[in-house]
């Protein structure tokens, strides 16, 4: 384990950038349910979580709920004319096509390659986008070099 990762266990949090595998990650979220439970909380409610298999790994009764609709409202008064919902990767896809149909915007997907546990290559980007500037990974191409 890295010095990085080392540290911010010790101070209790890991960010997205030090990846675990899916099953530490698995196991990470049985403990925290657990520990919820044994302090004696009865229900657990979690806003747009990652996996609906949260429910099933959880001792207690879990609420799911979802702000996407509130976000999206607010949203929706500052989205331009022309904007398209990106989904950065794969896994994001339903999100941003949710997203994307409350905004009534097309939707695009990013498809990357990930380098290293902090570096991610932008393979291409699929959907209907055509026109503005599009960035990825902090180089800026135009749509047409990016297919």
């Amino acid at each position: 384990m890295g010095k990085k990762r080392r540290d911010a266990a010790r101070a209790g949090f890991i960010t997205t950038s030090m990846r675990l595998p899916a099953v530490c990650a698995c196991r990470a979220a049985r403990v925290v349910a657990d520990a919820l439970a044994a302090s004696g909380a009865q229900r657990l409610v979690v806003v747009d979580p990652h996996t609906a298999a949260l429910e099933a790994m959880c001792g207690i009764p879990v609420e799911m709920l979802t702000a996407v609709p509130a976000l999206a409202g607010a949203l929706a008064p500052l989205v331009p004319g022309g904007a398209v919902v990106v989904a950065p990767d794969l896994g994001a896809v339903k999100l941003a096509e949710h997203y994307a149909s409350l905004l009534h915007r097309p939707v695009a997907v990013v498809r990357k390659t990930r380098m290293t546990g902090a570096t991610v290559r932008a393979e291409e980007i699929a959907g209907d986008v055509a026109g503005p500037l599009v960035t990825t990974s902090h180089q800026p191409t135009t749509p047409a070099a990016a297919s």
